[in-house]
């Protein structure tokens, strides 16, 4: 056995890792049961934090030419103005397959293996490793790995072979969503962006290229005829009707598929030497691109840490903190998804929610909590040591707050190195890392705006580990950096 780390999935998840686990120097090898990319994956969005994530590490240039600003964001299609907010990024308009695009090309770029037509059948693990049985392409065969992490999707066989269960719940529902080729002339009287009916559901459309539009629709209380069947024009047009009274005029659908409302949550995102990240750890409702979004921070929050381990630096739990973390993370973004669907049933259902919702959004401080939650930048970790009162302790670094005139600080962000920005006149905090300067990099830089912090830890996940502030010390420094990064040598 190598030291390598083998992922189930090549979708945003198993791709998104890959790209980190090459950063730290990994040996990597993705397995996917198709044979070629799927042409038409769901996702469309990426919330603020995410946009923040792919700038950290220079994949968003790469995609500029595919992405639309969305300075607005929905909770239950009820809208909240993000440009309250402008020291963060603001969400965009992205295609899936533009996105798993160009990770599968960084991973590829940065030496990661990827083999297509690889189905995992079988997963049996001991203290040292995971041995996984492979279908590739008609052959059985066995590999031998260090870890493997189950990217696979809602149904991940690895999640059942590895046997963590899960708990699932549904609600009726028939969806319909596609991509249609029309002029706006076509789509006269349907409104373009999102918007939620008293019939019980949601509306989308969105231009995805020259005169040709994401149509989704969500309706919830029914189910279709037949499930299996495959989807119509005259289904998606009968749809339509339903939900906004409206008609779609003439459109030559590109492709259609059906869409459910389903809860999947796995009972671990770890057992052993196997993990889970992504669909895999939790299925939900796709609303405000959050299951696509957290697939990519399962990623960043893993890759680091399985890197610490087979590099040998790793301290002690620190695997462990992947399940804390990403756990409680999405477990809170289930709860907000959940509480948007119960508000998009039929008004007869919903409307009193909706109105109450629609007078609390009213008030800022309930707007920016909700869009702090749904754009990811709220998502805090408890990192055991510092100043836990100071507001950037555990939280994501914003992007526009440091500056260093080198450019230092950029690269080891694209590197996905752990930073220690010193923003002191004497550089004494970037000192304190020598014993950590295989794996931690002094940056000098400065603040934007003053925050209060003579330096800032930060993992490479972008979390800011530990503050410097007039209470904390050298040794509280190298406490944090024991902590996250192991012990000095």
């Amino acid at each position: 056995m190598s030291a390598r780390v083998a992922v189930a999935g090549a979708g945003p998840a198993g791709l998104m890792l890959a790209c980190e686990l090459r950063l730290a120097g990994v040996e990597t090898v993705v397995f996917d049961r198709l044979p070629d990319r799927r042409p038409h994956p769901p996702g469309i969005g990426l919330n603020a934090a995410s946009v923040e994530l792919l700038t950290r590490r220079g994949l968003l240039d790469t995609l500029r030419e595919h992405v639309m600003p969305l300075p607005v964001l929905q909770f239950a299609m009820m809208m909240l103005d993000n440009t309250k907010y402008p020291e963060r990024d603001q969400p965009v308009v992205l295609l899936q397959s533009h996105l798993e695009a160009a990770l599968e090309a960084r991973a590829l770029e940065l030496g990661a293996e990827i083999r297509r037509h690889h189905e995992v059948t079988s997963v049996a693990q001991d203290d040292d490793g995971v041995t996984v049985g492979l279908n590739a392409s008609g052959e059985s065969r066995q590999e031998r790995y260090r870890f493997l992490v189950g990217c696979d999707g809602a149904d991940s066989t690895v999640r059942r072979r590895a046997g963590i269960g899960t708990t699932s719940a549904s609600v009726p529902f028939r969806g319909i969503t596609g991509e249609v080729e029309a002029s706006f002339a076509d789509l006269t009287g349907l409104p373009i962006g999102g918007a939620y009916f008293p019939a019980g559901g949601q509306w989308m459309c969105l231009p995805v290229g020259p005169d040709v539009f994401r149509i989704t629709t969500s309706e919830f209380g029914i189910e279709p005829d037949d499930p299996a069947a495959p989807v119509t024009l005259d289904e998606l047009r009968s749809a339509v009707a339903r939900l906004t009274g409206g008609a779609l005029g003439e459109a030559r659908p590109r492709w259609l598929e059906r869409t459910g409302c389903r809860l999947v949550r796995a009972d671990s995102h770890r057992h052993g030497n196997v993990f889970l990240a992504g669909d895999a750890a939790r299925l939900i409702f796709p609303l405000n691109g959050l299951a696509l979004n957290n697939a990519l921070h399962d990623a960043a929050n893993l890759g680091w840490k399985l890197g610490a381990v087979i590099a040998g630096w790793a301290p002690s739990g620190l695997l462990d903190t992947y399940a804390a973390e990403r756990g409680s993370a999405n477990d809170r973004v289930v709860h907000a998804v959940t509480a948007q669907v119960r508000l998009c049933h039929a008004e007869a259902e919903a409307g009193g929610l909706r109105a109450l919702f629609t007078e609390l959004l009213a008030l800022d401080e309930v707007s920016q909590h909700l869009a702090g939650m749904l754009s990811g930048n709220d998502v805090s970790y408890d990192m055991g040591t510092g100043p836990v009162e100071h507001p950037l302790q555990g939280a994501i670094l914003p992007p526009g707050l440091l500056k260093s005139t080198d450019g230092a600080l950029d690269q080891a962000m694209r590197a996905g190195r752990p930073i220690l920005v010193d923003l002191s006149d004497s550089g004494a905090w970037g000192s304190a890392t020598t014993g950590w300067a295989d794996r931690v990099r002094a940056v000098a830089a400065r603040g934007e705006y003053d925050t209060g912090a003579g330096a800032l830890l930060v993992r490479p996940d972008g979390h800011v580990a530990w503050v410097a502030t007039p209470e904390q010390s050298l040794e509280d420094l190298r406490t944090a950096l024991s902590r996250w990064f192991g012990r000095q040598v």
